[in-house]
C-alpha cells in the first residue's frame, strides 16, 4: 500500500519535469552528485559506483530527504521504495557523467568552486564543454541551415 504525502524542502521528486527539476531537493541531489562525480567516474568496479550511489542516497535521507513518486491516478505524492531511490541517484550520476548534459554544469561548478583555484577551475570547465560546445555548434548549425532549406522551399 502507498503512502501518501506532501513534498517538503528537502525531498526528492521522481520525474524530468520541469518543476522536480527546479525542486530543492533535486537540486541539493545534483549537488551531492557534482561532489561525488569524480570518485563516481574513477571508481573502477561496479561494486565501486554503488557504494557511491548507497553513500548520497544515505546522505540525501541523513539530511530528511525523501524520494518521491507522482501518482497520476490520485494526484498525490507518495514514498518510493529503497531501490527506485538508488535508481534515480544512479541516474543523476548517469546524467552528470555525460558531457552533453547542460543541466548538471552549474552544480558541477558550485561544487567544484569550492575546491578548486580560479584557474585550474577554469581550465577544468573548459575542458569538460569543449565536446558539448561543439556538439550543441553543430545541431544549431543543421538546425539553422535544415530551417532555411525549409523556408526556400516554402517560398515557390
Amino acid at each position: 500500500m502507498k503512502s501518501f504525502v506532501y513534498p517538503q524542502t528537502h525531498d526528492i521528486l521522481a520525474g524530468r519535469s520541469k518543476a522536480a527539476f527546479l525542486h530543492p531537493g533535486n537540486e541539493n541531489l545534483r549537488s551531492f552528485v557534482a561532489k561525488f562525480l569524480d570518485n563516481y567516474l574513477t571508481a573502477k568496479t561496479r561494486c565501486g559506483k554503488t557504494k557511491i550511489i548507497r553513500d548520497v542516497h544515505k546522505k540525501i535521507l541523513d539530511k530528511g530527504g525523501r524520494f518521491l513518486k507522482y501518482d497520476s491516478d490520485v494526484k498525490r505524492w507518495y514514498l518510493t521504495g529503497h531501490d527506485e531511490a538508488k535508481l534515480k541517484v544512479s541516474r543523476a550520476f548517469r546524467d552528470a557523467s555525460v558531457p552533453n548534459k547542460v543541466k548538471c554544469v552549474e552544480a558541477m561548478a558550485n561544487a567544484r568552486f569550492q575546491s578548486l583555484r580560479p584557474q585550474s577551475f577554469l581550465d577544468d570547465f573548459n575542458t569538460r564543454m569543449t565536446l558539448p560546445t561543439t556538439l550543441r555548434n553543430k545541431t544549431l548549425t543543421r538546425t539553422v541551415s535544415e530551417r532555411s532549406a525549409m523556408d526556400d522551399e516554402g517560398d515557390h
